[in-house]
């Protein structure tokens, strides 16, 4: 499988999310902890100015999680063009259902809510992207057999191959 070009991975995350709408304010919400982090980060702004400083450290943990489905489904790309080419960020434990020995009817529901407001080009973005991950050795078998059975019908053919 040819490796895709990350300017083309970017592109296509900033295509899929150039018209998402603000879910607004109070949908903007990431658990109490977090509440005068993500007022002062978030509210109130677009994806695009989403500052490195704050989105690399935020990314860890389970800040992302904490996000309501909705915001987190605005601000994804913002996190996605930080990670494209490093894959340092667990976005794959949030955006893929956990491995089956792990997975419980809590975190299986999380993941549907969290993947359910993406729209059908953002998935088949989010699957190149695990695609390119998977070539670079970033994802591994454990993980990518997880990824597999949600994002298989939004993987290019071939893409779940070395």
């Amino acid at each position: 499988m040819q490796v895709e070009p990350v300017d083309a991975l970017r592109a296509a995350i900033e295509a899929a999310w150039k018209d998402a709408p603000y879910p607004g304010d109070r949908h903007v919400s990431a658990g109490y902890d977090n509440e005068d982090l993500v007022r002062s980060e978030l509210m109130g702004k677009h994806w695009r100015d989403v500052k490195p400083e704050f989105a690399k450290p935020f990314a860890y943990g389970d800040n992302l999680e904490l996000l309501e489905p909705a915001a987190l489904a605005f601000f994804l790309p913002a996190f996605l063009l930080l990670d494209v080419d490093s894959g340092d960020m667990p976005l794959v434990n949030l955006l893929a259902p956990r491995p089956k020995e792990f997975r419980t009817r809590d975190n299986l529901e999380a993941f549907w809510a969290r993947v359910d407001v993406l729209t059908e080009e953002q998935k088949r973005v989010v699957a190149r992207l695990f695609a390119y991950w998977r070539t670079r050795d970033w994802i591994s078998d454990r993980e990518w057999d997880a990824i597999v059975e949600y994002w298989e019908p939004y993987l290019e053919p071939g893409a779940n191959t070395r």
